[in-house]
């Protein structure tokens, strides 16, 4: 778990220094869910055994010596775990969406496994980024679709990508379901195009007490045909 490979984002001759704890705050849009219990206990016990092979990476927030944690979360609670007041950190000026882009593919390079609503809402923070940089004329690298550079390690496709982010438009009953491989990904691709009313319905017929029907890609596309063309929902 306490990977001794070193982070693809760490860039050759970077400084590493040791940042107190209590000087971190979190990235506000981060898209990961924290490691559970078990896992970070695991984590720290690597630590505890081995060392923390990989630093944090942090910006500078402000000039009142704050900086925003950009990799390095669940790290950061294994330390605390093991009551330790400073972490090895690399620390990086940078703005919004160059923040952002480290965020997501740090993350997208270390986690063994993501929920697809991990990949949702860290593909669709990428994708924003990626369009702010172009609309500033930044030196990040992008194309008309928000399609870059940064995409070329990808384990999915362009159009798996954006099937992801289209999950960002489900309720959030339904988006738990398809975390829990109660729905198909691509049901809930489907499922997104409706609207909240309609999601809702969905949500109670399929998953409601006395429901006895699975929501399968057959039957989400079928509602959502349906629903685009204005007829009455059926199964």
């Amino acid at each position: 778990m306490n990977s001794s490979n070193p982070n693809k984002s760490v860039r050759k001759n970077e400084n590493i220094v040791s940042m107190p704890v209590h000087q971190l705050k979190p990235y506000p849009k981060h898209p990961f869910k924290q490691y559970s219990d078990e896992k970070l206990d695991a984590l720290a016990e690597s630590i505890a055994r081995e060392g923390l092979h990989q630093p944090i990476i942090v910006r500078v927030l402000n000039e009142n010596r704050e900086y925003e944690v950009l990799s390095g979360n669940n790290r950061i609670l294994a330390m605390e775990k093991l009551r330790k007041k400073n972490i090895p950190a690399i620390i990086r000026r940078m703005d919004d969406a160059a923040a952002a882009l480290v965020v997501v593919n740090t993350n997208l390079e270390q986690r063994e496994k993501l929920l697809p609503s991990e990949k949702a809402y860290a593909y669709e923070l990428r994708m924003e980024a990626l369009q702010n940089a172009k609309s500033e004329n930044s030196d990040t690298p992008s194309d008309g679709n928000g399609l870059g550079a940064q995409y070329q390690n990808d384990t999915d496709t362009h159009a798996q990508i954006f099937r992801y982010i289209r999950l960002t438009y489900l309720i959030p009953e339904l988006l738990d379901l398809v975390d829990q491989d109660k729905i198909p990904v691509m049901a809930g691709y489907e499922a997104s195009f409706l609207d909240v009313d309609t999601q809702d319905a969905v949500h109670h017929y399929f998953f409601g007490q006395d429901s006895k029907d699975q929501l399968s890609v057959k039957n989400a596309k079928t509602i959502r045909v349906a629903n685009d063309a204005g007829r009455p929902v059926t199964t």
